[in-house]
């Protein structure tokens, strides 16, 4: 069969999409992966094509100056979600959908998985007549009855007024995206489709809405739409010759983000607590440079090292709150001590809270405040026993295969 994948370089959704792709590889499928320009060597290491977005501007998220999106400058959650509106989803889906459409034109495809955060691709795929799943990289990020919106890093509603609430909440987000539903309706006429009335009912239209994480480290909305389906995190293995821990072993590991995030104040302070702590410790910085980062005896620094060498030896894990890294950890009973910075990353940081496997902290927390809580974890055998219970959790629990999902279109 032949699939067509769009994505764009978001960071964390890079890699369960393009493991997606390996494994539709390795079944004997034929890939290929529309994307941004950056991600050409990555596309090729998973056996797929690459094919370059023409009409999308050139984006970058480790690199602030050519980042279009910039949501580290948002300074509240409605904030974030415009500048996802504007520069990722509905700003640019005219460029995409017609990208989509030329790659369709250039060679046809029986299905397609398209980044839930790029709306224009499914317009193609719907215009183009080809079943397309909604890929969501994260938790589940839609709107949905008893759900509190992405992006504000709320608990889940426990009573009836809590989920009125969170409706509540939802509407306001459905208004805020709503408000570039005239030009994306204009967008859809000119491709021959009708109009929307509600910017989200985009998705109701895939044939498939993947979530890429565990349900039972998700919170539960009251329902979803029929084509919603859990299929796990799509994590990377490690090479078949390259298995085990590092030959190192650090107790502590701090790991933070692929993109740039304007927080390299808050790793100069995770790394001054990391020299104070009586333990080996590894900083990973893939945004930022770890020579540019002062030196202590007890810390190593890289942008890289992959957390599957590291995490079977550490006994905590400090972070930003990624959903790969988070999930990572607690598939091996890693308790976690989160600051998140950006994205879904507060949301990511309360289901953490709620399996009571970690401490959530304000990334302006102080150096003692960051020390307390990581020797709270390290202490509290509690912490790590509810780890360990999660992680047991996620590997009991069946769900369907994204790429038999994807091979079922």
């Amino acid at each position: 069969m032949r699939y067509l994948l769009v994505l764009w370089d978001g960071g964390g959704n890079v890699p369960p999409q393009l493991e997606i792709a390996r494994q539709l590889v390795a079944r004997g499928h034929r890939v290929r992966i529309l994307t941004h320009r950056c991600l050409r060597e990555q596309v090729a290491g998973t056996g797929a094509e690459f094919v370059r977005f023409r009409r999308i501007r050139e984006h970058e998220a480790r690199n602030p100056a050519k980042d279009l999106i910039k949501t580290w400058r948002a300074r509240t959650p409605l904030g974030y979600l415009r500048r996802m509106r504007d520069h990722l989803m509905f700003g640019p889906a005219k460029a995409l959908a017609l990208d989509v459409l030329d790659a369709l034109e250039q060679e046809s495809a029986d299905a397609m998985a398209v980044d839930f955060l790029m709306p224009g691709g499914l317009v193609a795929a719907e215009a183009a007549g080809v079943p397309a799943a909604a890929v969501v990289h994260t938790i589940y990020s839609l709107p949905a009855p008893g759900l509190a919106p992405v992006g504000m890093g709320l608990a889940a509603p426990q009573s009836a007024l809590g989920r009125r609430g969170a409706d509540l909440l939802n509407a306001i987000v459905a208004m805020l995206f709503n408000r570039r539903l005239k030009s994306f309706n204009q967008t859809r006429r000119e491709l021959g489709l009708g109009p929307l009335t509600d910017s989200m009912q985009l998705y109701e239209r895939a044939h498939r809405i993947l979530v890429l994480t565990y349900r039972s480290f998700d919170f539960p909305a009251s329902s979803y739409p029929a084509n919603v389906r859990y299929v796990g995190p799509c994590l990377k293995p490690l090479p078949e010759n390259d298995t085990g821990p590092c030959v190192d072993s650090y107790p502590v590991v701090a790991s933070f983000s692929t993109n740039f995030a304007d927080n390299a104040r808050l790793v100069d302070r995770i790394h001054e607590v990391l020299s104070l702590l009586p333990h080996r410790c590894l900083l990973l910085t893939p945004a930022i440079d770890p020579d540019s980062i002062a030196e202590a005896a007890n810390v190593d620094k890289s942008r890289f090292v992959p957390h599957e060498k590291v995490f079977p030896a550490a006994k905590v894990v400090i972070t930003h709150g990624g959903h790969g890294t988070v999930i990572k950890a607690l598939l091996h009973g890693l308790p976690v001590v989160c600051l998140p910075c950006d994205h879904d990353q507060s949301d990511i940081a309360q289901r953490l809270v709620s399996l009571e496997a970690g401490i959530r902290l304000s990334p302006r927390s102080t150096k003692r405040a960051i020390r307390n809580a990581v020797e709270k974890v390290l202490r509290e055998e509690k912490f790590t026993q509810a780890a360990r219970r999660a992680g047991d959790r996620f590997r009991l629990e069946e769900h369907p295969l994204a790429v038999e999902e994807i091979e079922s279109l």
